[in-house]
């Protein structure tokens, strides 16, 4: 058993929305009852109106790394400005590969 919850952030997030996840997580962790908690990351913006870009999208995986238990990261490609084929050349895969590295 396992709880979930998400980061999903606004384009130009402010200091409140960032405030907002944190809260989110903490609050997971506090209803968990001990279960692990996932957070359910996008690396796109809310609505699917673009990728983040590598500042926004590592703010965001380094708060799910210190407050969660783990990260499920998804995407879709039939959202407004997503990828239509895999690319492993995108920034935001890419941003992602070297945090993973960095973070093992």
């Amino acid at each position: 058993d396992f709880l979930t919850t998400t980061t999903y952030l606004p384009v130009n997030p402010t200091e409140f929305n960032w405030l907002h996840i944190e809260n989110t997580i903490k609050l997971g962790k506090q209803i968990s009852q001990g279960k692990p908690l996932y957070v359910f990351a996008w690396p796109q913006y809310a609505g699917g109106i673009g990728y983040m870009g590598a500042t926004d999208w590592t703010r965001q995986l380094n708060l799910t790394r210190q407050l969660a238990d783990g990260v499920i990261v998804w995407g879709s490609y039939q959202l407004p400005g997503a990828d239509q084929q895999w690319n492993p050349n995108s920034a935001w895969w890419t941003t992602f590969t070297n945090w993973l590295t960095i973070n093992r």
